[in-house]
């Protein structure tokens, strides 16, 4: 009877597990309240201010600290860092078109996706996904800052306008740098 209850919890155990995402244990997303102060813990080891309100938290327990903040009135949201996962680019048909041969990816909703260079030809371009996976997850790595230079993007798109970041700092259509800044009515960046 023990052995068939301890096959049972084990069975139950990778069953109910496998479900949940995989997340990262020493690194959580904080949010604060407008005027919060992000709180001390010693399970905090540093903070790493992101933007607006929002911090990434070094921590020695994510699960941990988690419970220790639930409720504290600075904060207004604490997500995990769960991890993406490796995933296969979507396979690409060449499509003779009046104008241009063009790649069509059926996995996108964008109609100029096929155009985008990287997609091409990774060993050509030098882009490759695989390459990022290479360094194992607990080496060290230094810090890296990167900077996306675009000639803009669709807010309205319907991928993007209901996660797009707002500058509570500006005033729409005001003509205005509101913020000082430098940039009048930079809503979106």
């Amino acid at each position: 009877m023990k052995i068939f209850a301890m096959i049972l919890l084990t069975t139950c155990s990778m069953v109910f597990g496998a479900n949940e995402p995989k997340f990262d244990k020493f690194n959580l997303f904080i949010k604060l309240t407008s005027n919060g102060v992000m709180p001390t813990s010693h399970l905090i080891k540093n903070v790493k201010h992101l933007f607006a309100d929002n911090y990434l938290v070094n921590t020695s327990n994510s699960v941990a600290l988690i419970d220790e903040l639930n409720g504290n009135e600075n904060i207004l949201k604490v997500e995990k860092n769960y991890y993406a996962g490796k995933k296969l680019l979507p396979e690409a048909k060449l499509v003779n078109t009046k104008s241009e041969p063009m790649l069509v990816f059926s996995s996108f909703n964008d109609p100029k996706v096929g155009r985008i260079w990287s997609f091409l030809d990774a060993s050509k371009n030098g882009v490759s996904v695989d390459k990022s996976y290479i360094t194992p997850m607990g080496s060290n790595k230094s810090e890296i800052i990167v900077a996306v230079v675009d000639t803009g993007v669709d807010y309205n798109h319907e991928d993007l306008k209901d996660i797009m970041w707002v500058n509570k700092n500006e005033i729409p259509g005001n003509k205005i740098d509101d913020d000082n800044n430098g940039y009048i009515d930079d809503i979106h960046g």
